[in-house]
């Protein structure tokens, strides 16, 4: 058996939170949910997938609005459990991006046929003219491959 490492793979993503329609009442606080497809550019051979990191940042402004954050890899079945990149609950100075850590855990089951399902719950009270977060999430994979060597 053969085992290679593949380049390390990055990619950012972005989700819209709509601002404070002209004349509303401010909200106190909402939760938006949205679930995005990070394409890996992986080959289809994975074996091995480990989250190298990754940071979430907001384009416009600051991340004063937020009052918490989830992020987590959704498995492309039900089988398993949604695996948590991040929770992250505001207290104190506002951070300019929040850092999502490393894991070692092993989460090629979770990629799917055209990438890797991200689930991001934000709560907190939107700015009026709304927000890009933008998720950048690193990847580092890794192959495993069986040759039969035959004699001619």
């Amino acid at each position: 058996m053969v085992s290679a490492d593949v380049p390390q793979v990055c990619t950012t993503q972005t989700m819209h939170i709509d601002g404070i329609a002209v004349g509303a009442a401010a909200p106190t606080s909402s939760t938006v949910s949205q679930e995005l497809t990070i394409p890996t550019a992986l080959p289809d051979a994975v074996t091995h997938l480990s989250v190298a990191g990754g940071s979430l940042s907001v384009a416009k402004g600051d991340l004063a609005f937020l009052d918490s954050v989830s992020v987590q890899l959704v498995p492309p079945t039900s089988a398993q459990a949604p695996f948590s990149l991040l929770e992250y609950r505001r207290s104190g100075s506002v951070p300019p991006f929040i850092n999502i850590p490393a894991t070692s855990r092993e989460l090629a089951s979770y990629l799917g046929s055209s990438g890797a399902q991200v689930m991001i719950s934000v709560t907190g009270r939107p700015p009026q003219n709304g927000a890009d977060l933008a998720l950048e999430l690193c990847v580092d994979a890794g192959l495993d491959q069986t040759f039969t060597l035959s004699q001619h």
